[in-house]
């Protein structure tokens, strides 16, 4: 919700239309809509309020209009197998379980642990996931959200890393990418499993058993075909295991993608915002500089009559110098137009 008024600032009789908003709220057919009503008003009432407040001078004139925002809420759904695009299919580097419930994930650790009496990617071949000793899914809400594994590990003393899928237009031809990680183990276990997160625009998601992860990634990377040492941290390959425990060990900083969420955090004044909203923060960082410098320079590119090599043993030819030409500098002063000068000079 967002609430647009006129301002006028009587000390230099300047009008402009300013606005006050709330966050996004989360409504479902239980919600009571006149308290959230209520709720989002109080809110508009009291920002306008704080911006009064603030000694800025601007006085509000006039009400324009209100306007709502309303967005199609999709939460994270767990679905039944679908198939995995062909073009990741092909490689043969990922399992994807053919189950009919919303236990993909749990299916896939089990796939990733245990081997297969039938056909891998059936449910059949596997002993469900809650006869398993040791396999501990205590507490665990199904879907299993990306922020809910690190639980898993602890309570399984499991590592799993999760990576995803985009859709890419590469040389006028639709392609998928692998990025990630999604979600990037804080300490590799004994067992280790990694996870492709698949996804649709309906909001459903699907968990599946990344079988072969350099098979997985190796094309998208170089289209070398010898064997690649792929750090599953930041993708990144090497021509050797050494050079990539190197890597590991001083250099890799274990990038992970943190996907928006449809919740809420703790921002660091306090405040309750939405966790998908991004927004510049640190305003007592911000310094308005009283002059602020741009230049430019120009040269022309003039042929050189007598071009050879500066000797033997170097293969470059100069053919052409910079010559200057112009240059320019423009002086911006953020508090007073009139010291703010252009200069040019021409050759």
């Amino acid at each position: 919700m967002e609430l647009f008024g006129l301002y006028i600032l009587p000390a230099k009789n300047r009008r402009e239309v300013k606005s006050h908003n709330t966050n996004n709220v989360i409504i479902t057919q239980s919600s009571n809509l006149n308290q959230i009503y209520y709720d989002l008003g109080s809110k508009i009432e009291q920002k306008s309020k704080d911006f009064a407040e603030k000694d800025s001078g601007w006085v509000l004139e006039n009400i324009l209009y209100l306007e709502i925002n309303i967005n199609k809420y999709n939460p994270l759904r767990a679905a039944a197998y679908w198939p995995l695009p062909k073009e990741i299919t092909n490689k043969k580097a990922v399992l994807n379980i053919r189950n009919t419930d919303e236990y993909c994930f749990a299916w896939s650790i089990v796939a990733g642990m245990i081997k297969p009496k039938g056909r891998a990617s059936l449910t059949t071949s596997y002993p469900h996931f809650s006869n398993i000793p040791g396999l501990n899914f205590a507490g665990m809400d199904f879907p299993v959200a990306l922020k809910s594994i690190s639980e898993f590990e602890r309570l399984n003393n499991m590592s799993i890393n999760v990576y995803g899928i985009e859709k890419e237009f590469i040389d006028g031809k639709s392609k998928y990418q692998v990025v990630g990680p999604l979600h990037y183990t804080a300490q590799k276990q004994p067992t280790h499993l990694n996870l492709l997160l698949i996804d649709d625009s309906e909001g459903n998601h699907h968990y599946c058993l990344i079988t072969n992860f350099s098979r997985l990634v190796s094309s998208q990377l170089s289209l070398n075909t010898r064997v690649k040492h792929f750090c599953d941290g930041c993708l990144q390959y090497f021509a050797s295991k050494d050079k990539l425990e190197i890597h590991i060990q001083n250099y890799c900083k274990h990038i992970a993608v943190k996907l928006p969420q449809l919740e809420t955090r703790v921002d660091r004044l306090g405040n309750t915002v939405m966790d998908n909203v991004l927004k510049f923060e640190q305003h007592h960082k911000q310094l308005r500089l009283p002059f602020c410098v741009y230049a430019d320079f120009e040269c022309i590119l003039a042929p050189i009559d007598n071009h050879s090599s500066a000797s033997e043993d170097v293969c470059t030819i100069k053919k052409y110098e910079h010559r200057p030409s112009s240059v320019a500098y423009y002086i911006k002063c953020s508090y007073n137009d009139s010291l703010s000068k252009l200069e040019l000079y021409r050759a």
